[in-house]
């Protein structure tokens, strides 16, 4: 007996009865003939679907292929299909089946969220990004009042490098809350990324001024300023500021470390670089930190730290200039 309640050959037998039975009473035409298939397609979708809940995958796969055989623009035996190889582990078969359900029903997001999900199990951050846009594209079309969908495809967008496409998102979410902090702070990092250091400063004011705890604005404006060499009393006081929300946070204790650089004061930026590298390997940090070694005199430690730094990021093109002219012998040495 199966789990239903009913024994699983003799409700298959049923209902392929009843198809088949239907089917003959159909007049002998061409479309007569693609609706019986359709129907013997729906009848093996539905055992598919019981042995689904019977939790029997191999059976159920073996019926939603059946099912595509009647009907292969079947959107949900594609779909359901899909998703039995997912649980067998048969991944690239799933994407293949998620594929064609997308194609087949190109207004279901369902395919494409198990696509993105996919993709991103399989590396394939591209694929999965190009899913997730289409998604958050039309949550947002179907109702533009939904922040959130404006906010993950602005960060979507950030974390592919398209700041001004990321820079629309989120100004959208402004129209709608003008003091959205997160909004704020996410348009004033694509400026900054983009080289547009003064409307950065704007919105990571503003961003401020809403939440003045709001320790990632009070970190990027400080280290924005220390980066330009500008107001460093200011950036000092931003990235404190930001340390006592986040005590242990590496990115800020890099942040205070680099203004104390800027402003020539080698052993305290020492100090607080040096535990922002044993909190986050990370290449930024170690430059910084190699950067500090050499105005100390510590060529070795500096060297050490250039070429860690290039392991982690290998396209610091200046690094490796550095580290050639690190390593020319000195005429009066």
């Amino acid at each position: 007996m199966s789990r239903v309640g009913v024994p699983s050959q003799l409700l298959r037998i049923g209902i392929l009865s009843v198809v088949i039975i239907l089917g003959f009473n159909l007049k002998q035409s061409l479309a007569a003939s693609q609706i019986k298939r359709e129907s013997l397609g729906l009848a093996h979708y539905t055992m598919g679907l019981i042995y689904d809940w019977q939790g029997i995958t191999d059976k159920a796969i073996a019926e939603y292929k059946k099912a595509i055989e009647f009907d292969f623009t079947s959107f949900s035996a594609h779909l359901r299909l899909g998703a039995d190889y997912v649980k067998v582990g048969l991944l690239q078969e799933a994407v293949s089946e998620f594929k064609l359900a997308s194609k087949f029903n190109v207004e279901d997001l369902e395919s494409r969220y198990f696509l993105a999900l996919l993709y991103t199990s399989l590396k394939k951050f591209d694929e999965a990004n190009t899913q997730y846009e289409t998604i958050l594209k039309k949550v947002s079309q179907e109702n533009p009042q939904n922040i959130q969908a404006f906010k993950y495809l602005g960060q979507l967008y950030f974390s592919q490098n398209k700041f001004d496409e990321a820079i629309k998102q989120f100004k959208k979410i402004l129209i709608l809350e003008p003091k959205n902090v997160d909004a704020l702070f996410f348009l004033a990092s694509s400026y900054e990324e983009k080289g547009s250091r003064k409307e950065a400063i704007e919105f990571f004011k503003q961003a401020i001024k809403v939440n003045p705890k709001h320790a990632d604005s009070l970190n990027s404006l400080g280290y924005l300023y220390a980066q330009e060499g500008l107001n460093l009393d200011e950036a000092l006081s931003l990235i404190k500021a930001a340390l006592e929300i986040d005590p242990q946070n590496s990115a800020y204790l890099d942040s205070l470390g680099w203004v104390y650089f800027k402003k020539g004061h080698y052993e305290e930026a020492l100090k607080e670089l040096e535990k922002a590298s044993k909190g986050l390997e990370d290449s930024e940090i170690l430059n910084h930190l190699a950067q500090v070694y050499l105005k100390i005199n510590e060529k070795e430690k500096a060297r050490k730290a250039w070429l860690r730094s290039l392991e982690l990021n290998p396209q610091q093109s200046d690094l490796k200039d550095k580290l050639k002219d690190l390593e020319k012998p000195k005429i009066n040495e």
